[in-house]
């Protein structure tokens, strides 16, 4: 596993074909949780949305190596705010737009402190951290 954003957040290879359930990832929420199951339906419904392909142009859902443009336009796609966009790095490069997405959710969405400041708080980027 690489750099990930979140603090913990594994590296899934790739996700389920539609209908599929996305891998849960180890957050450091402690006791080996993987993804609470309701951000893991958040995750499924924004990855499975029609609209996925469109986020950032040329690219799909299974595009890797998206870039950092793209990858802001992800980030704030996802609610969190301009200012504390992560810095692109290798974790990022070698996942799909769909990883990226549903990383993004969960950043929105999990309610530890880190998250919550990472997405919208007045911290600035939150630091990428090794999985």
């Amino acid at each position: 596993l690489g750099q990930g954003l979140g603090g913990g957040v594994g590296s899934p290879a790739a996700l389920p074909a539609a209908g599929g359930m996305l891998p849960t990832m180890n957050l450091g929420l402690g006791g080996g949780q993987g993804t609470p199951s309701n951000i893991q339906q958040l995750q499924a419904q924004r990855v499975q949305e029609g609209s996925i392909d469109q986020i950032c142009p040329g690219k799909t859902g299974k595009t890797t190596s998206v870039g950092a443009d793209c990858w802001k336009t992800i980030w704030t796609a996802g609610g969190c705010k301009a200012e504390n966009v992560p810095q692109y790095e290798s974790w990022h490069e070698v996942q799909s737009l769909e990883v990226l997405v549903a990383d993004v959710v969960q950043w929105a969405n999990l309610p530890d402190e880190r998250h919550k400041q990472g997405c919208y708080g007045n911290s600035g980027a939150p630091v990428n951290e090794a999985a």
